[in-house]
Order: structure tokens, then C-alpha cells, then sequence
């Protein structure tokens, strides 16, 4: 439903203290709605979270990094896609995003990738995320947020996968769950394996405290179960939906790309090469 009178006067004061009501960015009352729903409406603590997020915005260039006008390590994106699909629904306004989660390489993402790297591929998805939800925002004039879905299968237990998860994981969720807030809606885990309450456990500490009731955990196949939640319309045939890969936007939902499967394993980063020339300075010398 649309956001309430006395809803958007908070909205309206908390751009004012977070210095924001001239940016973009705030001028959708939305995305200030989602920063007081997520500090329970506390004006004060959402200001200054606002605040922060928008120094972030400006500092990390958020829009042109969106925009593709800074140049990132692509290939780090694909060691850990996510792949948008579109809406969940033909009449609802959530947008639907996807990650082959049990595929990717915990070690060689540990080992062998730039954490910097890593967190821009991460920001620039967010952000194309976010701006698909302001644009269902948009069309049916109520807030909206997306769908994680995340496929475990392939996953296997480890003290690596462990010290991922508490370790930079926990960094990089916290951090996009923090400068995100009420985004993500709702989280689907299919393809869950028997050791998933170990995992549950570990994932825990950095997931907000309104998002821990948003969770649904399955071990059925993605085939099987997401039909049963998303409308298979809105699903490409892979995770038993009939939709095709060539939809656009104006379609029922906008396959336009396959499933993004990350690549495995991750190579150590090249040791680059550097030429010194040996010099000895006895005792005493100046240089």
C-alpha cells in the first residue's frame, strides 16, 4: 500500500537531517521509508545511517558505477553471480534475483580474490538491484524489495566454508544489508543440505534482526519448490518455470540472460614481476 501522511512528513524530516533532500536518491520517498522501517522509525538513528550512506554514494561514485562508467574487475563478478530475473509476480512488484550459491569457490574466494574488488562487483549489483525496485515502485506506487534466492546445491562442508562465512562473508552481507536496508525482502534457500542449521548458525550474527523471520529453508530441488513461491511465469525453464530467455522488460518479467553459473575454480592472482637493482650503502653514508 502507499506510504502514509504522517509517514511521509517522517520521510520528509529524515532527508532534512541526513542533508539528503536535495539528492536524488531521497526525492523517492520509498528508499527514505526503507531507512525508517529499518530503525524502527527513530528519525535520529536513521538520519545519521542516511547520512552515512549518502558520503558512501558520493565517495564510491555509486551511480556511475551502476552506470558502468568505472571500470571494475569484471571477471571477479563471475566467480560469484547473481543473476536478476525480474518479477516474482505478473501482480506483485518484488524483483526476483538468483545465485548458484553451492557452486562457488569459498576457497579460491578466500585465497585468491581482493576483498576491494569483490565489494565493488557486490555494490554495483546492488545498486542495478535497487534501481530495478524503485522502478516497480514506480509503476504500482507501493514499496517493494526483492527475492534472494540461494541454491546450495554442490555445497560441501568445510572449516574454510565456516571461516568464509563468519569471516569476509559476514563483512560483505553486513555491510550491503547495512547500506541496503529493506531491500531484500525475503530469503529462499533451496537445495538446503543436512548441515544447513550449522550454517543457519554461522550466518546469523550479521543478518538483521526483521530479516531472520523472512527466511525459508527447503531441500527440495529449485525445480520443485520455487514454483511453489514464485509465479512460474516469472521462472526460467532451469527452476521449473516456462519463461524464456528472450522476455523484455515490458514482458510478464525480463529473461534476457541465462542463469549465470560462477566459474570454478578461482586462479591464484598472477605475482607481478618487479626488476631492483642491488645497491649497498656502507655505515654512515648519505643516500
Amino acid at each position: 500500500m502507499p506510504i502514509s501522511d504522517d509517514d511521509k512528513q517522517l520521510a520528509a524530516e529524515l532527508a532534512k537531517r541526513a542533508n539528503g533532500s536535495e539528492q536524488s536518491y531521497c526525492q523517492h520517498e520509498d528508499n527514505l521509508h526503507r531507512w525508517l522501517v529499518a530503525y524502527e522509525r527513530d528519525v535520529d538513528k536513521a538520519a545519521a545511517a542516511l547520512k552515512r550512506h549518502l558520503n558512501i554514494r558520493q565517495i564510491m561514485e555509486i551511480e556511475k558505477l551502476a552506470d558502468g562508467d568505472i571500470e571494475i574487475e569484471e571477471q571477479v563478478e563471475k566467480y560469484a553471480p547473481m543473476t536478476i530475473l525480474g518479477r516474482n509476480h505478473p501482480d506483485d512488484n518484488k524483483i526476483v534475483i538468483f545465485e548458484q550459491s553451492g557452486k562457488i569457490d569459498i576457497g579460491g574466494l578466500v585465497d585468491n580474490l581482493q576483498m576491494t574488488s569483490f565489494m565493488q562487483a557486490k555494490f554495483r549489483l546492488m545498486e542495478k538491484l535497487h534501481r530495478r525496485v524503485v522502478e516497480e515502485e514506480k509503476r504500482h506506487d507501493q514499496m517493494g524489495g526483492a527475492v534472494l534466492i540461494m541454491d546450495l546445491e554442490g555445497i560441501e562442508f568445510s572449516t574454510k566454508l565456516l571461516s568464509m562465512l563468519t569471516g569476509p562473508y559476514r563483512i560483505m552481507w553486513g555491510t550491503l544489508f547495512d547500506q541496503y536496508p529493506q531491500i531484500i525482502q525475503q530469503i529462499i534457500i533451496v537445495n538446503a543440505p543436512s548441515f544447513v542449521n550449522v550454517l543457519h548458525t554461522a550466518c546469523s550474527p550479521f543478518l538483521p534482526n526483521d530479516y531472520k523471520s523472512k527466511i525459508h529453508i527447503s531441500s527440495s530441488s529449485a525445480r520443485n519448490y520455487l514454483p511453489t513461491v514464485i509465479h512460474a511465469s516469472c521462472l526460467p525453464e532451469e527452476l521449473g518455470g516456462y519463461a524464456k530467455m528472450t522476455l523484455s522488460i515490458d514482458d510478464e518479467c525480463e529473461l534476457a540472460v541465462p542463469l549465470c553459473e560462477p566459474i570454478r575454480p578461482i586462479p591464484k592472482p598472477k605475482v607481478r614481476e618487479v626488476q631492483l637493482d642491488s645497491v649497498t650503502v656502507p655505515a654512515g653514508w648519505d643516500i
